[in-house]
């Protein structure tokens, strides 16, 4: 009997990951074939969820203040497990872009100071002996300060030339002559999901690559740029880190800055996917099925939907469907690329009716393997 493995992503802004598979198992049910699902999430949008469905997490509320400093707070959830004493967060559900209205979609004045407050309430809340470890689905965000607010909120203090101490965003860091440190390290162990391999800075940095798409202008991410290698200056000259050191582009940079922090460990979204999420045990499939709302040239790389393509390749048939596909795109002879928004008139239709486009992709996936 033929194998069937439904990987998906989620398609952002639109359905979870979880219920993809499910809809697709929904409409692709039948006696003539095993069907496995294991929906992924490469540390972006949607990492809580799928947490959740692998680890049984208990789900607790913790209120943590706005990305842009207005004194107003909201409720986010994370995931805990008492059994892997570990506690799971979702950076987009923090500080996320979906998280900030357009109108302040202004990196230069943004901070990742409420991530930096959840850290300390979790820190409140457990002690060592029922927690081990935070892992941190890093994806999806909408600050570019390299976690400079999280360590505000664990006591860093930016000072400029008069010795005041400056509001911890990067429109300020320019400004930053002398670097105040907190005075203890963070006591439980810190795993970051990152799916993204870019340095902090440079021309395939994360900042200039995706600094776009979190609402900044060029003349922005050229201020935010300059303000973060006056920090870095700083950081070598103190001896906090040498410049030598690899720092991480993802999440606008928030591995970078928790990388201060003496027990933080970055794991590749393909680490896992393949291992954490056991999807490695699938070696012996006849056909996947995997998509995301958007896949493009990045997504081949280090994104979830690429990663499970590239672990599979060599599987008969695989079937990429998203809601759109990069039609410069050249796919091997055994992958079968189906477009939602080819279903319906527009995106905005497509989005709306999102189950009855993966209900016409499986009508098509039985007409190609049956």
């Amino acid at each position: 009997m033929k194998r069937i493995l439904i990987a998906p992503n989620s398609f952002k802004e639109c359905l979870s990951s979880v219920d993809a598979a499910d809809y697709f198992q929904k409409y692709l049910s039948s006696e003539g074939y095993t069907i496995i699902t294991r929906p992924i999430s490469d540390g972006g949008d949607g990492f809580l969820n799928i947490c959740s469905k692998y680890y049984d997490l208990k789900i607790l509320d913790f209120e943590v203040c706005t990305t842009f400093n207005d004194k107003n707070s909201f409720i986010i959830p994370v995931g805990y497990s008492p059994e892997l004493k570990s506690v799971f967060i979702e950076s987009a559900e923090v500080i996320g872009l979906s998280k900030i209205p357009i109108n302040k979609r202004s990196p230069s004045n943004l901070s990742s100071i409420g991530l930096g407050e959840l850290l300390n309430k979790i820190k409140l809340r457990f002690n060592k002996n029922n927690l081990e470890k935070i892992i941190i689905g890093i994806g999806g965000t909408g600050t570019i300060d390299m976690g400079i607010g999280i360590l505000s909120a664990l006591g860093l203090r930016l000072l400029d030339k008069s010795g005041s101490e400056l509001v911890p965003i990067p429109k300020n860091f320019i400004y930053t002559k002398r670097i105040i440190y907190p005075s203890d390290t963070y006591p439980f162990t810190i795993e970051l999901i990152v799916d993204v391999n870019n340095p902090l800075t440079g021309e395939n940095g994360g900042i200039k690559v995706y600094g776009k798409q979190k609402g900044a202008s060029d003349q922005e991410l050229i201020e935010i740029e300059n303000g973060i290698k006056n920090l870095l200056g700083i950081f070598e000259k103190d001896k906090v880190i040498n410049k030598n050191s690899f720092l991480s582009g993802a999440g606008g940079g928030i591995p970078a800055g928790l990388s201060l922090l003496s027990q933080t460990k970055v794991i590749s979204s393909q680490q896992f996917i393949m291992d954490n999420l056991n999807l490695r045990q699938y070696a012996n499939i006849d056909y996947l099925i995997t998509g995301e709302g958007k896949f493009d040239s990045q997504s081949y790389f280090t994104k979830g939907t690429g990663i499970v393509i590239n672990q599979f390749r060599n599987v008969e048939k695989i079937f990429l469907c998203c809601g759109i596909i990069e039609k410069s795109l050249i796919f091997p002879s055994n992958l079968y690329p189906i477009q939602l928004l080819d279903y319906f008139k527009n995106i905005e239709e497509s989005m709306n009716n999102i189950e009855k486009g993966i209900e016409f992709a499986c009508s098509r996936i039985r007409q190609i393997i049956c």
